[in-house]
Parts: structure tokens; sequence; C-alpha cells
């Protein structure tokens, strides 16, 4: 009986939130709670050091991290709620449906014949160009760009899933109100 009631909430919550429209007064919180989020960079490092190797999107691993380090765990809901958010994990999934949105909206405008596979065999093949260059003696060169492209590879497909991910009624508002979001974007960074 307990499980089907945390099954209930989770389903519950979900077509909530998919229900949830975006709307100028909620990015406009966004901005601002960007705005002024703290610099993690200065007063936590070792978690800003961290949160950069989080693929953007990857919900769960940023959570993750952040219950790690329960002193920027407290300043990211601190700022979020003082933004209008629930708590920090309201603020990330709002964050990225936009940034969605927003992916699929520029891939489309300017590059509407995107090929993910097209662009994964481009990259392939300049990291064995580079590799070439470097030749078989730098091991530690080869490495390190194999590393890169691991990297890359990993940010691409997180990108890929985002734009994915991005509703229609969400890429809709956002294509209807493309400069303005993209104002407010900037502001808050």
């Amino acid at each position: 009986m307990k499980n089907c009631l945390v099954l209930l909430l989770l389903i519950m919550s979900t077509i909530t939130f998919a229900a949830d429209e975006l709307t100028k007064t909620k990015i406009e919180s966004m901005s601002a709670a960007m705005k002024n989020a703290p610099d993690f960079e200065v007063s936590h490092p070792e978690f800003h050091q961290k949160q950069e190797l989080i693929p953007m999107g990857d919900i769960d691993a940023m959570l993750a991290l952040l219950k790690q380090y329960p002193d920027a765990n407290k300043e990211v809901n601190t700022f979020a709620q003082k933004a209008g958010f629930d708590n920090a994990e309201s603020f990330y999934r709002y964050t990225i449906r936009v940034m969605s949105a927003v992916s699929a909206i520029m891939q489309g405008k300017h590059n509407p014949n995107y090929n993910a596979g097209r662009n994964r065999e481009m990259r392939e093949q300049a990291l064995k160009n580079r590799m070439r260059f470097l030749g078989e003696h730098d091991k530690e060169g080869i490495a390190e760009l194999e590393k890169e492209f691991k990297q890359m590879q990993a940010q691409e497909e997180q990108n890929q899933k985002m734009i994915a991910s991005a509703s229609p009624a969400d890429k809709q508002f956002i294509r209807e109100n493309f400069n303005w979001v993209m104002s407010k974007i900037s502001q808050g960074e």
C-alpha cells in the first residue's frame, strides 16, 4: 500500500510538472535567480569544479552533487526560493526546460538539417587527424585528445536528449518569445 501511494504521488507530480506552462513571470524569476546565484567558484571551489564536469541537463547528477555539499545546497535552495521556486530542484528543472526549448529552437533556426550522426563522424575524423598529427610517440597528447573527445561526445548526447525532451508547448512559447527569453537568459548570466 505504501509503495502504491509513493507511485501515485510520483505520477501526480509528473502530471503537475508537465502541465506547468512556461511563462514570462517565471522566466523573469529564473533570470533573477541566476543573476543572484552565489559565486560557487569562490564560496565552494570543490563543488564548483565537480559541477563543471556534470553535463548540462543531468539534473539527477546535479542534485546528487548538491546533497554532498550541504552548505552549497542550502545556498542554492535559498536563492531559488527567493526567486519564487519551491527549492533547488524546481529551479533546475525549470531552467533545463527553458534551455531545452531554446536549444531546440536555435538548432532549428541555425541548422535545420542538423544530423547528430554526421556531426559525430566529423568529430571522429577530426580526432583521427589530430592524433595522426601528434604521431605515435605523444601518448599523453593522444590520451588527452581521447578524453576531450569523450567529454564532447557526452555533452553532445546530453544536448540531444535535452532537445528531444522539449515539449511542443515549451518550444512554441520560446519561438513566440525568443528574443525576450534570450535577453532574460543573458541578464541572468
